[in-house]
């Protein structure tokens, strides 16, 4: 991939003309204007945390299920796995059925 001056170096050398002023006009603003787009950067990435932080609570207030056991989110799979064995010997050693709120 190439970055904006090779580009334009490239086409122009591609169809046997110099750069243009107009083409050398527009590299100056980019170039100007680069502050601007360090400065959003630098927002993004000293708030990147709270911002995968909110995103992620947003989720799994959504969607409960994937934090619950057996869920993409849960803990780890062998938590999963033993919390589902706790639970199949708990509904089958009692004669009532496993309450939904219960959790491991």
């Amino acid at each position: 991939m190439f970055d904006a001056f090779t580009k334009v170096v490239a086409q122009a050398d591609a169809r046997g003309e110099f750069i243009s002023s107009g083409q050398i006009d527009a590299l100056a603003s980019m170039v100007a204007e680069s502050n601007k787009r360090l400065d959003t950067v630098n927002r993004i990435t000293s708030s990147a945390s709270a911002i995968v932080t909110n995103a992620a609570r947003e989720l799994f207030d959504q969607q409960p299920s994937l934090t619950a056991p057996g869920g993409n989110a849960y803990t780890s799979r062998r938590m999963a796995a033993s919390c589902a064995t706790w639970k199949l010997s708990f509904a089958t050693s009692h004669t009532r059925s496993l309450p939904a709120t219960l959790r491991c």
